[in-house]
């Protein structure tokens, strides 16, 4: 403690304290608001992105069906090809 406080009387030290404690409380407060509101604005952009990549995942998924289909149809082609042409059989 400093001098200061020695010369105060007991009312006014228990109100300086109260006054000092209630500044700290209210400033956590405030930086607990804060936080709550970081943390809402991180899970918003957390469903977003999430929400982006599902719809990304299905694009791929439709891309890869488009390419396995695209491979069936050549190898088919490639098939007929090596066959030669059909021949008439009157």
């Amino acid at each position: 403690m400093n001098a200061e406080n020695h010369d105060q009387d007991p009312a006014n030290r228990v109100l300086e304290l109260l006054t000092t404690g209630a500044r700290a409380e209210l400033e956590l407060l405030r930086r607990e608001r804060k936080a709550e509101r970081r943390l809402a604005d991180a899970l918003d952009v957390l469903a977003s992105d999430k929400a982006r990549l599902r719809k990304t995942q299905q694009r791929m998924e439709r891309s890869r069906e488009a390419v396995a289909a695209a491979q069936a149809r050549l190898r088919e082609a490639q098939a007929s090809r090596a066959a030669g042409p059909a021949g008439s059989q009157d």
